[in-house]
């Protein structure tokens, strides 16, 4: 089922990738040096005409978007069940990720869904495809998933797929409507609650107590408990109690990785749920920050050097408009710490997200939970700790 040759691009132009100088674990945990050398045969597309490049000036390679998505013999990911997907013919072309990508309207999108991609259950995703995928540094977004498949190669810098407090833009399928309710509502009155987290693998932290606890924070929903089936991303906080409340942070984005020779990770794959933001006036309560999405890795090599995370943002703070918004995450071991006045922190490294504080005037946000990793490789060190599945 694994191709073993790394593809040619026929380009005028084409740069080869270097091999990278770690070792790589293979499927029986020994490096394995042919893979190595079967990397450094990898090229990429330069020098593309004009019409071949997407609206948002990525390289869009000659066969992705050809590709009807039926069910054929060119299948990558796991020999059955919802991972597995089939194209009706073996991705060509390397592919050289811009450095935003949106995943509802991006020309490298394929045009259809594989369609055992579909009657599996998945949601409907952007299939950007190639026989080697590489990227310095792309920030994704957009309401679908990302799945990155490469009939050869997929090599990592840096690969944003979190939320970010400071943009309206998510990241990439986030927010599903899977995620559960919230439990209760903040309270409102002289003072308001914060406002609750959102829940994925862990549990957010609820809203703290506004006007010295008179006015109850919102509390948030309780944890999945059980491993995703499919792709989906993470959930997002609620808004602070009042008119004036703090918004809520977007979950993490999700993505799925999968490759037929290998991934290699040199910086960071990063779906992290973005900080709660801060009420403005009027005693607001903060809101509740974002849970991490989802991240999915699946080849018979895979190399991190790097760090990858899906943590939860942290609360927004409450208080009477002078309070700050919480913090996104920026490091797989490092909490993401929630405003002042009394925002919660978020969940980090096995660390479980905080509830907000109460103050005497708006409560703060709870901090958001943790998200989920998948790979069916031993990958070291994730934030959570990966779940392996061979």
């Amino acid at each position: 089922m694994w191709g073993s040759e790394c593809g040619r691009v026929r380009n005028n132009r084409t740069r080869t990738a270097r091999a990278p100088t770690h070792m790589m674990v293979g499927m029986g945990g020994w490096p394995t040096a042919c893979a190595m050398l079967a990397l450094a045969g990898c090229s990429f597309e330069h020098g593309v005409a004009p019409d071949e490049l997407g609206s948002d000036g990525g390289y869009q390679d000659a066969v992705g978007t050809g590709l009807d998505g039926a069910i054929g013999s060119s299948c990558y990911g796991p020999a059955a069940g919802a991972w597995r997907v089939c194209l009706g013919s073996v991705p060509t072309g390397g592919v050289m990720l811009p450095p935003t990508l949106d995943t509802t309207t991006s020309m490298l999108c394929l045009q259809a869904q594989p369609a055992e991609w579909t009657t599996s259950g998945q949601p409907p995703a952007c299939f950007v495809v190639g026989d080697a995928i590489q990227t310095s540094k792309t920030v994704v977004t957009g309401s679908r998933p990302l799945v990155l498949l490469s009939s050869g190669t997929i090599t990592i810098g840096s690969l944003d797929l979190a939320s970010h407090a400071d943009s309206s833009a998510t990241g990439p399928g986030a927010d599903p409507s899977v995620c559960k309710p919230f439990a209760a509502n903040p309270q409102t009155g002289d003072g308001n609650g914060g406002g609750a987290a959102g829940s994925f693998m862990t549990k957010g932290g609820d809203g703290g107590d506004g006007h010295d606890g008179d006015e109850k924070g919102g509390r948030a929903a309780t944890a999945d408990g059980t491993a995703p089936a499919v792709l989906r991303g993470g959930c997002r906080g609620q808004k602070g109690g009042g008119f004036s409340g703090g918004a809520g942070g977007h979950g993490g984005g999700a993505a799925y990785l999968v490759a037929a020779t290998s991934i290699m990770v040199t910086g960071t794959i990063n779906a992290s749920g973005a900080g709660g933001s801060a009420g403005n006036n009027n005693k607001p309560g903060g809101g509740g920050a974002g849970s991490g999405g989802m991240i999915v890795l699946y080849a018979p090599l895979i190399g991190v050097t790097g760090t990858v995370f899906a943590n939860g943002g942290g609360g927004g703070g409450g208080g009477d408009g002078d309070g700050s918004p919480g913090d996104d995450p920026l490091f797989a071991g490092v909490t993401a710490g929630g405003g002042s006045p009394a925002g919660g922190d978020g969940y980090a490294l096995s660390v479980n997200a905080t509830s907000g504080g109460r103050d005497k005037d708006g409560g703060g946000g709870g901090g958001g939970g943790a998200g989920y990793i998948r790979s069916n490789l031993t990958i070291g060190a994730t934030s959570p700790a990966a779940d392996i599945v061979p």
